[in-house]
């Protein structure tokens, strides 16, 4: 009996340190990954949401090529702040050039690390059951926006410049702020109805549960630029061999499946 008890423990034991490095977005409802998770040998990495998708698409490739595995907290720029300002000790940092240039001042990030590894523009999805809505003009977008049940939006993303620009260009704040991440459960859609998601491109093309609208016109982008630097508390040597890999062209054709570009 003793063994047997023995044993499940093991299992459990198991079970439980392979959840816990289960990347973000494994589904299952798995605990988000920080940092501080990363075990001796460990590549630990900080990377906006912006990056996600085509990052997680290579990251085998880019695991092999530094030669150690990755453990990898994922999120909005601005909200990865904490992780950068604390003890925490990372190798690389990949996030938008507002934030990773504060982290240099701060000393947390090596100066004159900065690689920009991709731009990358602002795009909206349609959820609901109707027809795909056009906005490929200011005129065109705006009366979309206006008809949506709700408008969706990250207010500490990567896509806030944009979305603030053409808000202001279009002269509807008012009424989007009215209608803006209500909760999902006081929206309820009827056949014909919509609402709209405005996030960057690599962010809303990987949803299958949105339709892709596309970008939003280029009168109003600011493209998201997701800038790399190298932590200063960190292995030097991981850090160089990832920068070295997200300047190859190995994550090109990620990139360019996600909305992004060079």
């Amino acid at each position: 009996m003793r063994t047997w008890v023995l044993l499940a423990g093991f299992v459990l034991a198991g079970a439980a340190a392979l959840f816990a490095q289960e990347p973000p977005g494994g589904g299952g409802g798995a605990p988000q990954v920080k940092v501080a998770d990363a075990r001796p040998g460990d590549t630990r990495l900080i990377i906006s949401n912006g990056l996600r998708v085509p990052f997680e698409s290579v990251r085998e490739q880019a695991q092999h090529a530094v030669g150690h595995p990755f453990i990898i907290e994922y999120g909005a720029s601005q909200g990865l702040r904490a992780t950068m300002e604390s003890d925490q000790a990372f190798e690389v940092a990949i996030v938008t050039p507002e934030v990773l240039d504060d982290m240099i001042k701060a000393g947390k990030v090596v100066a004159g690390s900065r690689y920009d590894v991709a731009r990358v523009p602002v795009a909206i999805g349609l959820i609901g059951e109707a027809p795909k809505v056009d906005i490929s003009t200011p005129a065109a977008l705006k009366t979309a926006l206006l008809n949506a049940r709700g408008v969706r939006w990250t207010t500490n993303g990567a896509s806030l410049p944009t979305i603030n620009k053409m808000i202001d260009r279009l002269g509807i704040r008012k009424e989007l702020e009215a209608k803006l991440n209500t909760p999902r459960d006081q929206v309820k859609l009827a056949p014909g109805e919509y609402e709209l998601n405005i996030n960057l491109a690599s962010e809303i093309l990987p949803v299958k549960t949105q339709l892709y609208l596309g970008n939003i016109p280029s009168d109003f982008q600011i493209p998201a630029v997701m800038a790399a630097g190298i932590g200063a508390s960190g292995d030097q040597q991981a850090a160089n061999a990832l920068i070295a890999f997200l300047k190859s062209p190995a994550i090109e054709p990620s990139l360019k499946a996600n909305g992004m570009e060079r």
